[in-house]
């Protein structure tokens, strides 16, 4: 798996769980813990929890009751849309708010804990070559890997979509999202 972000933390977890050996590598010299918030609805909560992250994800997070939607202007509620046990009843797990750098480390401390994960950093991609039975897959200076399968998971700017013969840059789509608390006044 190339890049040990949240995709590919959750990835390794989910192969090695399933009894597959997974070389888990990232190009960055350290695993920093960074970002923001970051929310985790029903489906992304049922896969870690099958992963057996309930407990740590549930002790590290928040779980919103609602989301409000309010008018800038005057801060009149334009939308509320009840999450909490709604959410539960209606789809079997809850919608989760966590910070992005708790959300990192306890993927990071299951992968650690996991003996079947080999994580390694300061690792780049170099090379892919996809043969019938897996992959062969080149990393840093080192000798090619002969691999079952290969998973991509390094992101918008891909190491891995680059060398699988897709060389257009990221096109931005035009549209944007900002999120933030202000004092109403």
């Amino acid at each position: 798996i190339a890049c040990a972000g949240i995709g590919g933390r959750t990835a390794a977890l989910a192969l090695a769980r399933s009894g597959r050996h997974v070389l888990l590598r990232e190009k960055a010299p350290d695993l920093v813990e960074v970002g923001a918030g970051i929310q985790l609805t029903p489906n992304a909560c049922r896969v870690l929890f099958e992963l057996g992250l309930e407990r740590d994800l549930i002790a590290r997070s928040v779980r919103p009751a609602a989301t409000i939607v309010r008018r800038g202007r005057d801060g009149a509620v334009l939308a509320r849309i009840p999450l909490g046990e709604a959410v539960v009843a209606a789809y079997g797990a809850p919608w989760l708010v966590i910070h992005r750098a708790d959300l990192q480390d306890l993927l990071l401390r299951a992968v650690r804990g996991e003996r079947r994960i080999d994580l390694a950093t300061d690792a780049s991609l170099t090379g892919i070559e996809i043969e019938p039975d897996g992959a062969r897959v080149s990393i840093g200076l080192g000798s090619p890997l002969q691999v079952a399968g290969f998973v991509g998971a390094d992101g918008l700017w891909s190491a891995a979509r680059r060398l699988l013969g897709d060389a257009k840059e990221p096109a931005h789509s035009g549209r944007m999202a900002f999120r933030a608390v202000i004092p109403r006044a």
